[in-house]
Formats: C-alpha cells, sequence, structure tokens
C-alpha cells in the first residue's frame, strides 16, 4: 500500500521471520552466545525465554542458519501434544519410521539414533519451541531423553524455548529431575530505547536496498516504547500502521498525528496496561 509512495522495495515491518531484517540487539548476542557454548559442551539442558514478540524464532533461525555439518537438529514447534505424539513428532523430524508408535518404540528409535550421531562424531540437538506448553508427562520424557549417554557424553542437547512461565515451571525450587539437569537459563528482554531506534532504521534501510527513504523521528521513540514495551513484533505493528497512516494523509513525514492515528486504529492501551492483563503463573 505505502511501499512506493515511500520508494521502498519491501515492507520493511512484516511480522514474518525473514533473516534480512533480524537485528541483534544485546540481549540476542548474549543469548547467541550462551546457545553456541551449550551446544559446544553437550551438558545439561539449555533454556531460553522471552516474553511472545521479543525475537526468539528469529535467533534461532539465525543460528541454525550457521551449524555446521556437525550437527544434527530436531526441532519441535508444535508443543500442545500428548506423549506419544511428541515422541512421534521428534522421529518424524529425524526421518525415522518407528515400526510401532508406542512409547517404548518411539523412545528406542530416538536412542539408537543419538547413537548412531554419536559414533559419526556428530551433535543431535533436540529444540523445542513454546515449550510452555508442555505438560508433565513430557518434560519427564524429555528428562529421560536429556539422560542419554554413552562414555560419559551426552548423547542428546535439548533446549527448551518459550514464554517466561518455562521458567515458573523449571524452577531450581520445584526439586524436579529436568529442572536439575538446566545447565544455563537465558532470557531475552524487549529493545532498551536506543536499541529501538537502532531496530526501527535498520528495518527501514533493508526495505530500501541500503537507503533510508523514510525516517522514524528519534522523538517519537519514547511514545513507541510507551505502546510496544520495545517488544520487537508489536513495534513492527505499530511502525507499519504509522506508515500507512502517513501515506493516507499524502505526508511523506511521520509526524505525532501519525503516532496516534496508528494507535486509535490499533485500540491499543499503554503497555504497562498490555502485561497487568496478561495471569501470573500460581
Amino acid at each position: 500500500m505505502y511501499r512506493e509512495f515511500f520508494r521502498l522495495d519491501d515492507y520493511p515491518f512484516r511480522l514474518t521471520a525473514d533473516s534480512r531484517y533480524f537485528y541483534m540487539s544485546e540481549s540476542h548476542l548474549r543469548a547467541k552466545a550462551y546457545l553456541k557454548y551449550v551446544m559446544h559442551i553437550r551438558d545439561g539442558v539449555a533454556v531460553i525465554t522471552g516474553e511472545a514478540g521479543v525475537g526468539k524464532t528469529v535467533l534461532l533461525e539465525n543460528i541454525l542458519t550457521y551449524m555446521d555439518d556437525e550437527v544434527v537438529v530436531a526441532r519441535i514447534k508444535q508443543t500442545q501434544l500428548n506423549t506419544s505424539e511428541f515422541l512421534l513428532a521428534v522421529c518424524l523430524q529425524l526421518d525415522l519410521q518407528p515400526a510401532k508408535i508406542n512409547k517404548a518404540t518411539l523412545i528406542d528409535e530416538i536412542q539408537r539414533f543419538a547413537l548412531r550421531q554419536h559414533y559419526n562424531m556428530k551433535t543431535l540437538v533436540l529444540i523445542v519451541d513454546e515449550a510452555h506448553n508442555l505438560n508433565i508427562d513430557t518434560l519427564e520424557e524429555l528428562r529421560m531423553l536429556a539422560n542419554l549417554e554413552k562414555f560419559g557424553r551426552k548423547l542428546l542437547q535439548i533446549v527448551l524455548v518459550g514464554q517466561p512461565l518455562l521458567n515458573h515451571t523449571l524452577s531450581p525450587d520445584r526439586k524436579d529431575g529436568l529442572s536439575q539437569m538446566v545447565r544455563l537459563s537465558c532470557h531475552i528482554e524487549p529493545l532498551t530505547i536506543k536499541e529501538l531506534g537502532e531496530y526501527i532504521d535498520h528495518r527501514l534501510t533493508v526495505a530500501g536496498k541500503g537507503i533510508k527513504t523514510i525516517s522514524i523521528p528519534k522523538d517519537l521513540l519514547s511514545s513507541i516504547m510507551c505502546y510496544t514495551g520495545g517488544v520487537p513484533r508489536l513495534v513492527n505493528i505499530l511502525c507499519d500502521m504509522m506508515l500507512i497512516a502517513a501515506c493516507l494523509q499524502g505526508s511523506a513525514y511521520i509526524d505525532t498525528a501519525c503516532l496516534h492515528g496508528a494507535i486509535k486504529k490499533l485500540s491499543w492501551p499503554v503497555y504497562i496496561k498490555r502485561i497487568s492483563y496478561i495471569p501470573k503463573p500460581d
């Protein structure tokens, strides 16, 4: 709608996980370094958490892109499954064809595959997205898989990725087996005000093929932060609506009127009220 108006090659604030637009904040850098370390030592369970929309999926895509051939990855994105369904999903991700679909057979298939990778000097990594939705029984099976080892080396590196509720589920205070296996955990924070400006500029520059044909003034950043909390997904939605508002007005400049028009159209409360609606875990 506004791409031609602002002389852009693409829409800069799409919600898809396009690697061209990936902005590495300090929090993302820390999480990336942590994941690389955990995968290198192959010991324990890795946990990455963050509010919805902070870029956990994009970070994973970035890391997976640069993994070498010595790493074999199974990635599960659907976690509202029972135990057998979850184990079957892991097998299918590894291109395994189990003879029977029962828990014992599925676990045996995964263990045999992990052993083959171990003998081939490869690291098998199981990444579970939306892990905060896993039920207790499935978490117990993950603990069993994380315990698989040969000659003192873990056969399977597990990475759990989810919203902050996952930290509550795996709290050391619970003293369950899986919580005790968490080697390190890392929380991805929303963007700071400085990162917010850099993030917006980066996406506009990429969409302009290296030329920033439109800018969002710095004096609007505090208001954008007020309504988005620095969460990239919300920033994308708001900034996209601001560009639409400017285009409809026939204005080549983004101003306060565009911001207020976008907020009115979205019917958004300030971010602090938005998160107050989210129920806290018991």
